[in-house]
C-alpha cells in the first residue's frame, strides 16, 4: 500500500492529533478552500486518495516531503507558499499573486 492510498490496515499513526499537523491540515483545508477545490478535485491534482487529503485536513497524517510536493502542486502553489507561517500560531493571511496562479490538473 502507498502512502498516497492511505492506512487501510487501521494502525493510528502516532503523531496524529499533534497541534502542528492539525494546524497545517487547516492550512491546507484553507488554500484548497481559496482555491476553489473540493477534496476530490485537490486529492486528483495532487495523485493522492481524497479520503488521504480528508485525514491531512484533520490532522491526521504525518506527510512526507513528497506528499508536501504533491500537495503544493495539486494546489498550484509552492512548497513555501504551502508551509508559510506554520513555525508560528498567527495567520499569514493571502498568498500574494494567489489571482494569477492556477493548479495543474
Amino acid at each position: 500500500m502507498t502512502e498516497a492510498q492511505g492506512n487501510a490496515g487501521g494502525s493510528p499513526d502516532p503523531e496524529a492529533d499533534h497541534p502542528v499537523l492539525v494546524r497545517f491540515g487547516q492550512r491546507v483545508r484553507d488554500l484548497r478552500i481559496h482555491a476553489g477545490m473540493t477534496q476530490e478535485e485537490l486529492a486528483t491534482a495532487a495523485q493522492l486518495h481524497w479520503t488521504y487529503v480528508s485525514q491531512i485536513e484533520r490532522g491526521k497524517r504525518n506527510l512526507t516531503y513528497k506528499c508536501l510536493a504533491r500537495l503544493a502542486e495539486g494546489l498550484g502553489i509552492t512548497l513555501s507558499q504551502l508551509v508559510e507561517g506554520q513555525e508560528s500560531d498567527h495567520d499569514p493571511g493571502p498568498l500574494p499573486g494567489w489571482e494569477q496562479r492556477m493548479y495543474l490538473s
